[in-house]
């Protein structure tokens, strides 16, 4: 369990390295955010628009109701495929309060989720056939992980929630790299004999 722990906390470690490269020194994420023109009126705008923090969908489905008629809802599903065929369709992740630019609450969580999600690579390689094997294969068992999250979570998301592909492609080579790199410290500790 102590190999866990420390696994964890090195692999969460790189992470939370390869993260602050990748984010803020390597233009890896820039071409993939784009301003919003009229940046002051559309936000102004969605101030006194938006309600409270939350997820916000655009044209929302319309939720059925028992009260409702089945025709009412018939009218109300051809007017949201209607709206959702012709466009625009999108997502916005609303906060109404102001956050600190330099984010240190969220950089102290930031490493502690990375130390926590390297400890459960950690402790799914020392459950595998992979720790018996070599150091190269520890750290390719950990990139794969990433892998599994590139393409179940950002491909996925790509593909269901409309995300730009080039978004979608930095964070999945993002993925694969933090966890290879992350699968050098984890490999490093998590190892045994083969039988």
């Amino acid at each position: 369990m102590k190999k866990i722990v420390f696994a964890g906390i090195v692999g969460g470690t790189i992470l939370w390295v390869w993260g602050f490269i990748s984010w803020v020194v390597l233009p890896l994420h820039l071409s993939a955010m784009r301003p919003i023109p009229n940046e002051t009126e559309i936000v102004g705008s969605l101030g006194r628009s938006l309600p409270e923090k939350g997820v916000y969908v655009f044209p929302m489905m319309p939720r059925e109701s028992a009260n409702m008629p089945a025709a009412e809802q018939e009218a109300a599903m051809a007017a949201y495929m209607a709206k959702y065929q012709s466009g625009p369709t999108g997502m916005i992740f609303f906060d109404p309060a102001g956050k600190d630019p330099f984010m240190v609450n969220q950089m102290i969580s930031g490493l502690l989720i990375f130390m926590l999600s390297a400890a459960i690579v950690a402790w799914l390689l020392s459950r595998s056939t992979a720790a018996g094997e070599s150091f190269l294969s520890r750290v390719v068992y950990c990139g794969m992980i990433g892998t599994l999250f590139a393409v179940g979570c950002y491909l996925s998301d790509w593909n269901w929630m409309g995300y730009s592909f080039d978004w979608t492609r930095a964070l999945m080579f993002d993925s694969i790299v933090a966890w290879l790199l992350a699968g050098i410290g984890i490999s490093a500790i998590i190892k045994q004999k083969a039988a």
